[in-house]
């Protein structure tokens, strides 16, 4: 229908059009540079599509109900459009007060838009009378409302007078900025506003027939501000490219100044800029040079380049020469009169005819100078004075930083006790040494030094006598070092030597050392008329001769540490190249262990029975298998101690005991498993933690698990750490209903005063007892074991049954249950369920 009447469509298309290609514009303006009167101009344009849409709309109305169904639609844009309108105008002008006057128009705005919705023949009309339809041409009629106006509909007319208020206010900033083009284009629209409202309520009050014609003035109003957005985005570039064409030169300069800025040597980082300033100046001498605290202050250079070649440094005092200008001012330009202006100068600048120099500060202070001479007048230009200044300030900031850097460095590598070396210089010393070591064929001695019962001086006698103790170790180091001996302190009490073996043998440099440094230490220490006499253990590792890669030196050395330790004080023991390896295949299988957990793969359970005399299964053991891949099945002898090594066993001990308990669950709904208690190992480290409770019963309860169907078997190696606090843990543990069993009782540290502590409900005994049961001695102790058991009212179970015979003889002593290749071995779960389901039907 909108289409029908060619020209009127003609006329709104090419207006929406104009319309909509200004708020793109005004969209992507917005995006880049942020700026509030370009969003505001973006919204107003929308507004004003929406505006102009329904306007062509209620033209081409057939019906009193379709027009007034869009005369709706154009009060609300026409309202809405306002508190845009006077934004985008006010934020272009700057006008203050510009955000409080814009929301107050934008309240008003939604009450009046609330309120035409609700009226029936809108805020603009209080009766309707009829559609009346224009035809001015056969391509272009029209039809418009005959209606009463309200009063509100006049007040709506006198609101939008805000608009040609807006446009005032703009149209005078913009005189004032004498943009006389756009006060013009903008005095025009704003007479076409005035006339446009005059005509809308004209047409409102039923005076003249006619078309809206507000819409066309936002167009015209979005098309001046987009010529002037184009305007101001081509001034707008022009600077900006001749700011960037300054910029450019002047990086240019700085860049050709700071070429190689980044080198580690100091002075190669000074030689390198004055190259760089002679590229640029081509002056005959250049220079850069420290300014004493003497009277008169004496300038020293630090690095100078005659002819652009290095040369060597000079002094002069700096009275009667252009640098005493310089301790005064930024900087000291002289283009050709230095003989003129300082006579009676006698210095190396004394056959120099131009001059440039700028001071380096350091603190507020001048300390250095950077200068520039000639022996022919030079046309300095102000960019490279610019750049000189720049350059000034980054060397005296790289100045502060070399200085900082140096003491750092002397902090980082020195312990400030002993004086010595600290383990960071001891670390960069082993790997030059290993590097000259694998190029020169050559062999190096690391010895690491470990104090015996240094804690007993610091205990004893106090910790200042350990403080003084190792400060004079540290000076007698001191001493002994030489160019083939190095010392640092490690850590704590541990000392480090170095030894470069040179053309002796490497164990012969070792030993002559060995003895002539604890000769060193063992001589006495006086503290407050108290003699402290001191011992130590070593371990030595000969590297490259003994380790893979520069790695493996400490390491060595302190597993030859640890074996000295262990053998006794005072000795010292050479690495073994063979545990290096034990120690790699250890970290290995840990590595291997941490990603079969992490990914939930490789690991999974089995379960052994564990029956009564009568072969009834009563319960069974959750045991943890490992089936790797690439290397196949690998004992619990050998990953479990891996594990509680390296911390692994509390993630491995709750990975089984969710997976024991989403068992138990699943056997129980299947309901088989009554009475069948499933034990589960718990390692030292999970009862250590006071988080090992909460999170056990958690886990029962997410698979409402009773305690009563859980035994945990503890060993005895895991009671010792903390007796006291284990029994204590175990004790609120079986209050909770779980049953506590004592596994392999008899192969640790058995005492008949803690087992009486300990709530027990399970005794285990082991199996290398159960092998040697035919041995005399080895029956009496598994007589007496179980005898105690049964005292202490505890179900007694022995492991690794397998023949029948040791079956009946463990019955004759009284054992209740058994566990053992004979009964059963461990299954997994489906097969494990098929078998007790099958074994108890039997019985």
């Amino acid at each position: 229908m909108l289409f029908e009447n060619g020209l009127l469509a003609a006329l709104f298309m090419s207006s929406l059009s104009i319309n909509a290609l200004a708020v793109g514009i005004f969209v992507v303006v917005s995006l880049k540079f942020y700026r509030t009167y370009f969003a505001a101009a973006a919204v107003f344009g929308l507004l004003s599509c929406g505006y102009q849409y329904t306007t062509w709309a209620y033209h081409s109305s057939a019906s009193v109900a379709d027009a007034l169904y869009w005369v709706s639609l154009q009060t609300s844009f026409a309202v809405a459009i306002i508190p845009f309108y006077f934004l985008t105008l006010a934020s272009w002008s700057d006008w203050p007060g510009t955000r409080r006057i814009f929301f107050i128009l934008l309240g008003t705005a939604a009450l009046a838009i609330l309120t035409n919705a609700l009226l029936p023949n809108t805020l603009r009309f209080d009766s309707v009378e009829q559609l009346v339809s224009v035809v001015v041409s056969e391509q272009f009629a029209y039809a418009h409302l005959v209606a009463k106006q309200s009063v509100a509909g006049l007040g709506l007319h006198l609101f939008g007078l805000f608009m040609v208020a807006s446009l005032l206010l703009c149209n005078y900033r913009m005189y004032q900025k004498n943009k006389m083009a756009l006060a013009l284009a903008l005095t025009v629209i704003l007479l076409i506003q005035l006339l446009s409202i005059g005509w809308a309520s004209a047409i409102d009050a039923g005076s003249v027939d006619g078309l809206y014609l507000a819409g066309f003035v936002f167009t015209a109003l979005n098309v001046v501000v987009c010529v002037h957005v184009a305007y101001s985005l081509g001034i707008f570039k022009q600077r900006f490219e001749q700011r960037s064409e300054d910029k450019k030169q002047l990086t240019n300069v700085i860049n050709q100044l700071a070429k190689g800025f980044r080198s580690e040597d100091e002075d190669s980082f000074y030689f390198e800029m004055l190259a760089s300033l002679y590229s640029i100046s081509k002056a005959d001498l250049i220079f850069l040079a420290t300014v004493s605290d003497d009277s008169p202050p004496l300038v020293q250079t630090r690095v100078a380049l005659s002819q652009g070649v290095p040369t060597d440094n000079f002094e002069y005092t700096i009275d009667n020469t252009p640098c005493e200008r310089i301790l005064e001012e930024a900087s000291t330009i002289y283009t050709q009169s230095i003989q003129q202006d300082f006579p009676s100068a006698n210095t190396s600048l004394s056959q120099f005819t131009a001059y440039i120099g700028t001071p380096i500060k350091l603190g507020g202070k001048v300390t250095g100078l950077f200068v520039l001479a000639s022996r022919t007048p030079l046309p300095f230009s102000n960019k490279l004075v610019e750049a000189l200044e720049i350059f000034a300030t980054r060397a005296s900031a790289e100045m502060h930083r070399f200085q900082i850097e140096h003491r750092l460095r002397d902090l980082a590598y020195l312990d400030y006790t002993t004086q010595l070396p600290n383990q960071a210089k001891l670390i960069e010393t082993i790997h030059q040494s290993y590097q000259f070591d694998v190029q020169s064929h050559s062999n190096t001695i690391l010895l690491l030094i470990d104090l015996d019962r240094f804690t007993e001086i610091n205990r004893q006698i106090g910790y200042d006598a350990g403080e003084y103790v190792l400060q004079e170790l540290g000076k007698r180091f001191r001493l002994y070092a030489s160019e083939n001996v190095f010392f640092a302190r490690k850590a704590g009490d541990e000392f480090a030597v170095v030894i470069q073996s040179n053309d002796t043998p490497p164990e012969e440099t070792l030993d002559l050392h060995w003895e002539a440094i604890r000769a060193v230490v063992k001589h006495p220490i006086c503290f407050k008329d108290r003699e402290i006499r001191l011992d130590f253990s070593a371990g030595a590792v000969i590297f490259p001769q003994q380790t893979h890669t520069n790695l493996d030196v400490i390491r060595g050395a302190e597993i030859a540490l640890r074996q000295s330790k262990t053998e006794g004080r005072g000795r010292l023991q050479v690495f073994d190249p063979t545990l290096l390896k034990a120690l790699d295949s250890q970290r290995k299988l840990e590595r291997m262990l941490r990603t079969a957990i992490q990914k939930n793969q490789q690991l999974s359970l089995v379960y052994q029975p564990k029956v009564d005399i009568e072969g009834q299964c009563k319960g069974a053991e959750a045991l943890l298998r490992w089936e790797h891949p690439n290397d196949g099945s690998i004992s619990p002898e050998e990953f479990i101690p891996v594990a509680e090594s390296s911390g692994l066993i509390v993630l491995l001990g709750e990975r089984v005991i969710e997976e024991v308990c989403k068992q138990i669950r699943n056997w129980l709904n299947q309901g088989w498993l009554g009475e069948c208690k499933i034990a589960i190992n718990i390692a030292s480290q999970q009862l250590a933690d006071d988080e090992f409770k909460p999170k056990l019963l958690a886990t029962l309860n997410q698979y409402q698990i009773h305690p009563n169907q859980i035994e945990l078997e503890v060993t005895e190696s895991s009671l010792l750490h903390d007796i006291q606090g284990t029994v204590a843990k175990l004790k609120a543990l079986q209050q909770e209903g779980f049953t506590i069993a004592l596994d392999d009782f008899g192969t640790g540290y058995s005492s008949l005063s803690y087992l009486q502590e300990l709530p027990l409900d399970v005794l285990k005994i082991d199996k290398s007892f159960v092998e040697k049961l035919t041995n005399q001695s080895a029956s009496e102790l598994i007589s007496s074991i179980i005898a105690i058991g049964l005292n202490m009212d505890l179900q007694v179970v022995a492991e690794g049954t397998e023949t029948e015979s040791q079956v009946t003889a463990l019955a004759n002593m009284k054992c209740s249950l058994f566990q053992g290749y004979h009964f059963g071995r461990p299954m997994p779960a489906e097969e494990f369920a098929n078998w007790y389901q099958r074994t108890n039907a039997v019985h």
